[in-house]
Formats: C-alpha cells, sequence, structure tokens
C-alpha cells in the first residue's frame, strides 16, 4: 500500500486541533479542581504528622536499538 504526501498536512492539522482542544479542556479541569485550593492547609488531621508523597515512574516508550558489528 502506498501512502501520498499530499495526506501529511492534513493528519498534522488534525493532531493540532485535537491538541489545542485537550489542552483548553485539561486548564478548565484544573480551574475546576482547584477553586477552593486553600495551600496552606495540610490533609492531614495534626499538623506535627508526617505527609506521605509517593511518585511513581511510567516507562512510555521502548525504543529498539540494534548494534551493528563491524564487517
Amino acid at each position: 500500500m502506498a501512502y501520498s504526501c499530499e495526506n501529511i498536512p492534513i493528519v498534522l492539522l488534525a493532531a493540532a486541533i485535537c491538541t489545542s482542544f485537550a489542552s483548553f479542556r485539561e486548564g478548565q479541569l484544573y480551574t475546576k479542581l482547584l477553586e477552593n485550593y486553600e495551600p496552606l492547609e495540610r490533609p492531614v488531621a495534626n499538623s506535627s504528622e508526617p505527609v506521605d508523597v509517593k511518585m511513581g515512574l511510567v516507562l512510555q516508550q521502548i525504543v529498539s536499538v540494534v548494534s551493528f558489528r563491524g564487517r
């Protein structure tokens, strides 16, 4: 199946439009979630208690690397 270069601008335009709508909706979500946010409050009953913070890492893409030995 052969692909033509004529479709590339159309695909790029569609991707840009979808991304711009997604970032707008993301901004609306952040605004809604943080409406009543008080940065000085801590999420514990006793202010002397430590707050556990957990972080994670997600690998989104694995790139295959093929090494070629000198011929």
